[in-house]
């Protein structure tokens, strides 16, 4: 259960910053953070039903994201919004790689 409460606050935050990121005049911001968005939350309603595939695919958008983002700020030097984002992708890359972990495990035993 505690990983649902991370992941939809994640998804929400990645969600709120498309959204800003749109209002601003990037519309790449609402389809690459809305996408991300809205395949986390999806991803995590479906974690009781294929809770491999959930957990690798959540791994694998945080990753990406962690990664790109991180390029961006070192590219720019600014934290908002690009440091931010891959500093809390981080945070999730572990939290999902726990997840995945868990779940092999559990498959394997």
């Amino acid at each position: 259960m505690q990983h649902q409460t991370w992941s939809f606050a994640y998804a929400a935050l990645l969600l709120i910053g498309a959204l800003i990121g749109f209002a601003r005049g990037s519309p790449a911001s609402l389809y690459a953070g809305g996408g991300a968005a809205l395949t986390i939350f999806l991803l995590e309603l479906a974690v009781v039903r294929a809770p491999a595939v959930a957990a690798f695919a959540q791994l694998a958008i945080a990753a990406i994201l962690t990664y790109v983002m991180a390029q961006r700020f070192l590219r720019s030097g600014k934290f908002m919004p690009a440091g931010m984002v891959a500093l809390l992708s981080l945070a999730m890359t572990g939290i999902y790689l726990n997840r995945a972990l868990s779940v092999s495990k559990a498959h394997v035993a």
